[in-house]
């Protein structure tokens, strides 16, 4: 509200400065400076409201729903993060005996470094709204959430069956159906964060590039102690580093 009436004023100052020139002058002169003055008053002003101006995303989250507020001029740093995921394993169900989970972890860890560096250096966004989330916290939402559990969670785990099995294929590892179902689950529960990216960066017809939601697997079986998908029942049990 405030960005706006300033605005305002400045294009109200602009006109009344313009007018009281234009006003000196006559003829045709005086209603051809009056439309040119008043073409680039509407324009100016469109600009300046545009980046003032604000979107919002509401996403479901399993703690409750989360609104997040971004600038209309920050909304590209939604879109390039949004982009970058959708055409990745983060976002992209793998097919049954699909990938590997080496190839995996480093698609996820490209993408944190891709948009831990965005936001870097494109620097925090004003929302002008005391409070709100913006876009950098949405994408630290997930990083801190499901991402990191994730990746450090199955880094560890691949790189103990790498060095106690190094002539053994990944694909034999007795793990590959957990994992398979963990990313899966992982991609269950960032698909909301998705969606409220795209929402921000103004992108419609989300299915187009994410596809349809990923539907659940079945739970394989366990022989380490763990609860498959576990990890994921609350974004704020994070565990690990990204590889």
């Amino acid at each position: 509200m405030a960005a706006s009436v300033f605005v305002a004023a400045v294009i109200g100052w602009g006109v009344g400065s313009l007018t009281y020139n234009i006003s000196k002058a006559g003829g045709q002169v005086q209603y051809a400076a009056a439309g040119a003055a008043a073409g680039a008053v509407v324009m100016v002003g469109a600009l300046l409201l545009r980046k003032t101006s604000l979107a919002s995303a509401t996403v479901s989250h399993p703690l409750g729903d989360l609104t997040f507020v971004v600038a209309r001029d920050k909304a590209e740093v939604a879109w390039q993060i949004f982009h970058e995921a959708a055409r990745r394993v983060v976002a992209q169900p793998l097919k049954a005996e699909e990938g590997h989970l080496r190839e995996a972890l480093t698609s996820i860890y490209a993408w944190i470094q891709f948009s831990a560096e965005l936001l870097r250096t494109e620097g925090p966004a004003k929302t002008a709204k005391p409070g709100a989330r913006s876009v950098e916290h949405l994408w630290y939402e997930m990083y801190n959430g499901p991402v990191r559990s994730f990746q450090g969670y199955w880094h560890r785990a691949l790189t103990e069956f790498e060095k106690t099995h190094p002539e053994v294929p990944e694909s034999s590892w007795e793990r590959d159906a957990e994992w398979r179902y963990e990313l899966r689950e992982l991609q269950r529960s960032l698909r909301p964060y998705l969606e409220g990216l795209a929402e921000l960066a103004g992108v419609s017809e989300v299915e187009r590039f994410l596809g349809a939601s990923p539907q659940a697997l079945p739970t394989p079986g366990s022989s380490h102690g763990n609860v498959p998908g576990a990890r994921y029942a609350r974004p704020t049990d994070a565990a690990g580093d990204p590889a």
